[in-house]
C-alpha cells in the first residue's frame, strides 16, 4: 500500500508511507544504487492506499489513503512536504490512480475506495486547485487499476482494477474524455498492479497482480 513517483527533476525514485505492522509515514529516495531515508521537518500523517505522481512545477503530488479516509493534498520537493491548502478538495479515498498529464499540465485521479464504496468519479489538479471533471461514459466503480500518463498517446491510460465484486480488465484512455478501447488481446483481469511507462520504446508496460484465482506474474505490454 506504498506509493512510488519517478522525480524526473531530481533522477530519483520517491516513496511514501504504506502499511507495515502500521502504517508508515517516511519518505525514501533511490538513486538507481542506494535506497535513502529523507528526515523531512513536516510530513503527511501514516497512511496506506494514497497515489503520488509528478510534475515538474511543483514537484512530488500526493493525495489521499484509505486509511481515516484521507482527503488532503501535499507537495514534496526534496527537502520537504507542504500541504496544500484547497478551496475544494475531492472526497477521501485509497487505492485510486492518478497520474501527471504532461500535455495538458494537470494531475488526473479516478476512482478508488471511501465513504459509500467504490468511487468512479474523475478530478484534475492544477498545482492549485481540485476540479471534477464530468465526462460522459465514464468507467464504472473500481480501486486498485493502473493509470500512467501516454506520452506518444497524449493521454492517461488506464487498466484492470476491482468493482461490483470482480475483477476487471477493461482498457480506457483520458485526454479530457474517457474512451474505452478494445485491443485485440488484452491481459486477464486484475486489480493491484501498477502501470509504467517507457518512453524509450512508447510502450505502456503491466506486470502481475491479484486476479479471480490468484496472483499473477505475466508481463504485458501495450502499444
Amino acid at each position: 500500500g506504498h506509493a512510488m513517483v519517478f522525480d524526473a527533476g531530481r533522477g530519483v525514485v520517491v516513496l511514501f508511507g504504506g502499511l507495515d505492522s502500521i502504517s508508515l509515514s517516511d519518505t525514501w529516495e533511490y538513486d538507481g544504487t542506494t535506497w535513502t531515508r529523507v528526515i523531512t521537518p513536516t510530513t503527511p500523517s501514516s497512511r496506506n492506499g494514497h497515489a503520488l505522481s509528478y510534475d515538474p512545477v511543483n514537484g512530488v503530488v500526493l493525495f489521499g489513503g484509505i486509511n481515516n479516509n484521507l482527503s488532503d493534498t501535499w507537495t514534496y520537493d526534496g527537502v520537504t512536504w507542504s500541504q496544500v491548502s484547497v478551496a475544494a478538495a475531492p472526497p477521501g479515498r485509497g487505492r485510486h490512480g492518478m497520474t501527471f498529464d504532461a500535455g495538458r499540465g494537470v494531475h488526473v485521479m479516478f476512482g478508488g475506495y471511501g465513504v459509500g464504496g467504490y468511487r468512479n468519479d474523475t478530478w484534475e489538479f492544477d498545482g492549485t486547485a481540485w476540479t471534477q471533471s464530468n465526462t460522459p461514459a465514464p468507467p464504472t466503480n473500481r480501486m486498485g487499476m493502473g493509470m500512467v500518463f501516454d506520452n506518444a498517446l497524449g493521454a492517461t491510460v488506464m487498466f484492470g482494477g476491482f468493482g461490483s465484486a470482480q475483477t476487471l480488465n477493461e482498457t480506457w484512455q483520458y485526454n479530457g474524455t474517457w474512451t474505452q478501447v478494445s485491443p485485440v488481446a488484452s491481459p486477464a483481469s486484475r486489480f493491484g498492479s501498477p502501470l509504467a511507462y517507457d518512453s524509450a520504446r512508447s510502450r505502456t508496460v503491466v506486470f502481475g497482480g491479484l486476479g479471480q484465482t490468484g496472483l499473477i506474474n505475466d508481463t504485458w505490454e501495450y502499444d
